[in-house]
């Protein structure tokens, strides 16, 4: 089946911290989640959004905008890599301490030491 669904938004914010580790997994998205927001009169599941909760049931992070307007659609879920915590789709309330270690848990870090290498000074 192939789904092809043309629409305009705002940039998402770039959550990606690294590719390192990226993994991805083909999910669905429900459309009675609630973390929904309205776009242009479209039910849109944003990108950097923790699912399907932020909290301890919290599996990965919607890696794009999903249009589930139409009823429950095909997502790609980061399982794994590196993101910029404050980056994230969770509101004002920042990202829960139980979904951070969900998420952790999966493979998700917030840590960068190993990211951005350290030079010798000289």
């Amino acid at each position: 089946m192939s789904i092809i669904t043309t629409f305009t938004s705002t940039p998402d914010i770039p959550w990606l911290a690294s590719e390192r580790s990226l993994r991805l997994v083909s999910y669905t998205a429900e459309d009675d989640n609630d973390q929904i927001v309205t776009e242009n009169g479209r039910k849109i599941i944003k990108s950097g959004t923790v699912y399907p909760a932020n909290g301890a049931t919290a599996v990965g992070i919607v890696f794009e905008d999903v249009d589930v307007t139409d009823g429950d659609a095909p997502m790609s879920l980061m399982i794994s890599g590196h993101v910029w915590e404050d980056r994230l789709n969770t509101g004002l309330s920042g990202l829960d301490d139980d979904a951070k270690a969900a998420l952790a848990a999966n493979g998700i870090f917030f840590d960068f030491k190993n990211i951005v290498p350290t030079y010798p000074e000289g």
